[in-house]
């Protein structure tokens, strides 16, 4: 298991579209088998974006500082104490260790 808590870029799946913005992830990676794919699980703080284009986009690319990189697609928006929360899940590329 990797987890997160830092900045991520946010890119649409969607060619035309590309970055979307940044935020930051708090989650983890759960490794589902050796050397494959890992899933995740977390929630999007502080957008750069409106919470909106992403739940829109509905799939979308995180780009993660240590060269990791999954699709997701948005499960909820959550707005505790005025601050939204975009709830993610996904699989992706596992971290560099």
């Amino acid at each position: 298991m990797q987890t997160y808590g830092e900045e991520v870029k946010v890119y649409s799946l969607d060619e035309e579209s590309g970055l979307i913005g940044s935020a930051r992830f708090k989650g983890e990676a759960i490794q589902e088998t050796p050397g494959g794919l890992w899933s995740w699980q977390g929630i999007l703080t502080d957008p750069s974006f409106e919470p909106n284009d992403v739940w829109d986009v509905h799939d979308i690319r995180l780009e993660f500082f240590d060269g990791a990189s999954g699709r997701a697609f948005c499960t909820n928006i959550d707005y505790p104490n005025g601050r939204v929360n975009l709830e993610i899940t996904g699989e992706g590329l596992p971290p560099r260790m």
